[in-house]
């Protein structure tokens, strides 16, 4: 079989289309990585080159967008599906991120506010970061990283976290003191630290008991609307500018490899 078909809802034919695909293969012998790697995994993971499909294109072939945006970005946290988890094992350094907000069918709307259900009896904080423009992908868009700090109440009971604009701070000096809007985020981030934030002398933990027992539901946009223009992807990187921007999300990969060995 040498065509593979599959269900692409889109939002809108005024929009490029970037497609690519992943195939899994099962490991045909255990290979011998890094001591920060692990075990070998039974399968590994070809990508393909990314499809671009400009405009024109998708109405010639009469596309229609069917597809709407969506406020629930995240229902259960029970498998972690659209996440990465970095550092599990580490209480200062374990990351769980997602880049579904890359998505326009997660884009925050304007004037919105993230919410998120927490459980934790032991109380603590609640720490999020956000990447704005990581990877520059969003030409005249500042890059920046942002963090926000919500206290949690010692309760058996649900509470509500919410978090507005205004409640990001910067995580460096030099970018805006909050983003303009939830468009280019490109990383959103629950973590377990956070760590060389400027104007504080230590680093802010989550503690409760994150990452663990906590609970997590119902990550999701509430308020707000989609009034203003969607950004999307546009700009384009010359090769040793990839591979640059490339190279250093390998190091910080490493970096947090190597944190979570330090107990």
């Amino acid at each position: 079989r040498n065509n593979w078909v599959a269900h692409l809802p889109i939002l809108s034919t005024e929009m490029p289309l970037f497609v690519m695909a992943n195939v899994e293969y099962p490991q045909p012998k255990p290979l011998i990585g890094s001591r920060y790697s692990g075990n070998c995994p039974d399968n590994f993971l070809i990508s393909t080159w990314e499809t671009i499909i400009d405009p024109p294109a998708l109405k010639t072939a009469s596309v229609r967008a069917i597809d709407r945006p969506e406020r629930m970005i995240e229902p259960s946290f029970d498998e972690w599906g659209d996440w990465y988890q970095i550092g599990w094992g580490n209480s200062q350094h374990a990351v769980a991120g997602t880049r579904k907000l890359t998505d326009p069918k997660w884009r925050g709307p304007d004037g919105a506010t993230l919410c998120i259900d927490v459980k934790d009896p032991q109380g603590g904080n609640f720490l999020m970061a956000f990447d704005v423009n990581n990877w520059g992908a969003y030409p005249g868009l500042t890059k920046g990283g942002y963090y926000c700090v919500k206290a949690l109440a010692k309760t058996e009971h649900w509470q509500k976290v919410t978090i507005k604009l205004s409640d990001l701070k910067p995580r460096s000096s030099g970018i805006p003191p909050c983003p303009k809007s939830w468009q280019g985020i490109t990383d959103l981030q629950i973590v377990a630290g956070l760590h060389r934030i400027p104007g504080e002398e230590k680093t802010i933990l989550s503690g409760g008991t994150w990452p663990g027992k906590r609970e997590l539901r119902n990550l999701r946009w509430a308020g707000g609307d989609y009034r203003s223009p969607l950004l999307y992807p546009g700009g384009k990187l010359s090769v040793e500018e990839f591979q640059k921007i490339f190279q250093a999300d390998i190091d910080k990969s490493i970096e947090f490899e190597k944190r979570d060995t330090q107990k």
